[in-house]
């Protein structure tokens, strides 16, 4: 073999050792993007997942909410009724005492003088 074939099977080598290289450094590259993309995913089911919770807290705090208030407002509503009864209650004692007062007024009132 002379030195012409011989430089050009050793350049012919290099070259397909290059080639295999750049064919490796490019399967890296996709294993890379293909790593990439499950990150991507898994941050963004991660991201869905938080997301979700949120929501179902938020919604059971607004239900905690209401139900507090729907108490609240019966509470209120009792305590009204107990106060309407103890005012009626009041203005009939104070109705009674009225008319004890104007009947003790007229049996101690001073005779008046007829003409």
């Amino acid at each position: 073999m002379t030195e012409f074939e011989a430089a050009t099977v050793a350049f012919q080598q290099a070259s397909l050792e290059i080639h295999r290289t750049s064919l490796e450094i490019q399967q890296a590259g996709l294993e890379i993007s293909r790593a990439t993309l499950w990150v991507g995913l898994v941050q963004a089911g991660v991201a869905l997942l938080v997301g979700a919770v949120q929501c179902g807290l938020i919604y059971a705090g607004l239900r905690y909410m209401r139900r507090a208030a729907d108490h609240r407002d019966q509470q209120h509503e009792e305590t009204m009724r107990v106060l309407e009864a103890q005012t009626a209650a009041q203005q009939g004692r104070h109705e009674e005492t009225m008319r004890a007062l104007e009947a003790l007024i007229l049996r101690t009132a001073p005779p008046t003088p007829t003409q």
